[in-house]
Parts: C-alpha cells; structure tokens; sequence
C-alpha cells in the first residue's frame, strides 16, 4: 500500500509524509512482517498546494474576463482557450488545437493574419494584429490580438499567452468620426478648431479659401494673433469664459 498523510511530528509541527508499506517473506514462525517507508514531501506538497491556488485564481480570472485568452506552445500550436471564445466562436477545442484558428477567420484576412503570426513565432518578438473573427452566429467582429511570448532559462521561448480584444464599436466610432471630419474639411464655411493651451490643430478648406492662411501657416497658432480678432471683450476674459462655461458667442 502506498498513501500520504497530514500527521503531528514529536516538536508539534505537522508535517506532509509519504507512506509505503510492504509485506516482509514469512519467516519459519509463519508470522507476517511488515516494512514500511515514511518520506518528508512537506516541501513538495506545499509547492502542490501553491500551484494550485495559483491554478484557481488563473482559472477564475481567464474564465470571467471579457476578452478572449489563448495559449499556444514555442511552436505556435494552441492548446487552451478560455471559455469566453467558444461562447463566441462556438467551436470546441479539438477544431482549435494546433493551427486550426484560421478557421474562424476571414477569408480576405486569414492568409495576412497567419504569415504574421508565423514569422513572430520564428522571431520570438511579441505579436499584435487587427483583424476580423466569425461568431456562433456567422457575424464578423473586429478584434484587436496581442501575443506575448514566454522564455524559459535560456532564452528560447516555450510559451505564448495571447489575447483578442472586440474592438467592433471603436472601429465604428472611430469610421464615424474621420467621415465628419471630412466633411468639415471639405465644407466651404471657415470651421477650425482651436486648443487653448496649444493653438489651432485642425483648420479647413473654408478657413483657407475665406482667411488666405494655409493650414501649415495656422496650426499651432494663437487664433487672434493669427486672424488679429477684435473681441467685444478681452482675450482673457475671453479664455476665462471658455474654460468655466465650455462655450462663447458674439
């Protein structure tokens, strides 16, 4: 028999054992001996216990953390995935082992995304790329992946630990936002935008046509000193209005 116990020592700390216990040959007598084997795995189940703990907080965090988590081995074989990708992709982890990912890419972008990822996996430098994934549903969402690779002693890499960010409704926003501000270039009236610590930063086509100033001549330069305004007010109680109410007319 053979088991490992928790038990009182003689200076009162308990201590972790391993136990082995052997029959003996009999002996003329006919009485049945036995041996047994009593080894100090303290050490050796206290690190069993740390990696443990260790493996439930990992689990726990992976688990119920909104972005998709993967790992994948020095080779670029993935192994695990968290569950919040087959909540997504609905795909289980014998159709994702290995390189089976691109799977779940978009045909316009899978060639471009794996020559990537296979040329950071040869360089061992950490991997980012913007691409699209198919859900459950047949939907493309837009993802932001990160990949970080991990070294053993040596220097050669043993591990990746990626994750993939929908970033779906920045992209939108984002498109949303360069449309009008190509409107606001492309509109006749004189519309610019003016920081005021640092000046204008932004200063349209109208602007150019109505004040003759290039955009090169007026961004980052003070607007009344550009355009010699004269306010009803002055430029202090001008700046002054604008940083406590947000805005100003007249």
């Amino acid at each position: 028999a053979r088991f490992s116990c928790y038990c009182p020592t003689a200076r009162g700390t308990p201590r972790w054992w391993d136990i082995g216990i052997g029959a003996l040959p009999q002996d003329g007598s006919g009485e049945q001996r036995l041996v047994a084997v009593a080894r100090d795995i303290t050490q050796l189940k206290t690190i069993e216990l740390t990696l443990g703990a260790s493996e439930r907080r990992f689990s726990a965090l992976a688990d119920n953390m909104a972005q998709f988590a993967w790992m994948a081995d020095g080779a670029g074989s993935l192994f695990w995935y968290n569950p919040r990708w087959y909540d997504y992709t609905g795909t289980t982890l014998s159709e994702m082992a290995g390189w089976g990912r691109p799977s779940v890419h978009h045909p316009d972008h899978v060639d471009r995304v794996v020559e990537k990822f296979r040329e950071h996996i040869v360089s061992g430098e950490p991997w980012e790329d913007v691409f699209p994934l198919r859900s459950r549903g047949g939907e493309y969402r837009w993802f932001l992946s990160r990949a970080m690779p991990i070294r053993d002693d040596k220097g050669e890499v043993t591990l990746w630990c990626g994750t993939n960010t929908d970033i779906t409704e920045d992209r939108k926003v984002a498109q949303r936002l360069r449309q009008k501000a190509r409107l606001i270039e492309l509109s006749h009236e004189a519309i610019f935008v003016w920081d005021l610590e640092t000046g204008i930063v932004a200063w349209n086509r109208g602007c150019r046509e109505l004040y003759g100033h290039t955009a090169e001549e007026a961004i980052g330069a003070e607007s009344h000193a550009l355009l010699q305004t004269t306010y009803p007010v002055s430029v202090t109680e001008l700046t002054a209005t604008l940083k406590e109410c947000g805005s100003w007319s007249g």
